[in-house]
């Protein structure tokens, strides 16, 4: 179990950069500037913002469900989450040149919800969740329902985040964002010996 809870936690960081909604970023305060009065000028047109695409509880159940065919005994299956209908693209940089960034990164059409793996296919790898919600209420009905699918109710992890053992996996669930524009992150992992 301690050698889950360190994988968890490594995992956890890892993604924590990853599942903070654009919503929530602030850009630094800038000073006020005094300049000399301009002569009127038509303003341009404001840009439309791109609004946050949010996750339903039952996409991320579903995603989570598909993270956990793809975790193993023997390491990652990605080609499970792809049996799934899940589906990657090359990840570009702002020069447009394919990166390989640390995470493989997933979607699914009609799904709002992520998917990352790490790179490696190793034993220790899992599978993460990560999605933009409407509400707190939302990942709470998320995790009851994936109480029902799973067949057990969570415990508390370390950190106090609900933690499911549903046979050999562990499922972590981490609200993040802000009140305004919260967002979820599971970490799902393969656990030897699981119950459930």
């Amino acid at each position: 179990m301690m050698k889950l809870q360190s994988y968890l936690a490594g995992a956890v960081a890892v993604a924590a950069a990853l599942a903070v909604p654009a919503a929530a970023q602030k850009a630094p305060a800038k000073a006020p500037v005094k300049t000399a009065a301009k002569p009127a000028v038509k303003a341009a047109p404001k840009a439309t913002s791109t609004k946050v695409k949010l996750a339903s509880p039952a996409n991320i159940v579903t995603a989570i469900k598909s993270c956990s065919t793809a975790v193993s005994a023997s390491g990652l299956v990605p080609a499970n989450l792809a049996k799934a209908g899940w589906k990657t693209a090359p990840v570009r940089n702002k020069a447009g040149q394919v990166v390989k960034p640390p995470l493989r990164m997933y979607s699914h059409p009609g799904s709002q919800a992520i998917i990352a793996l790490p790179q490696s296919n190793g034993a220790n790898g899992g599978c993460i969740v990560m999605a933009n919600v409407a509400s707190a209420a939302d990942i709470a009905l998320a995790g009851n329902v994936l109480s029902g699918e799973v067949g057990v109710k969570p415990i508390r992890s370390k950190n106090g985040s609900p933690l499911w053992l549903a046979g050999e996996r562990a499922i972590e669930m981490n609200t993040l964002g802000t009140k305004t524009a919260p967002s979820v992150r599971v970490v799902v992992a393969y656990a030897k010996g699981g119950k459930g």
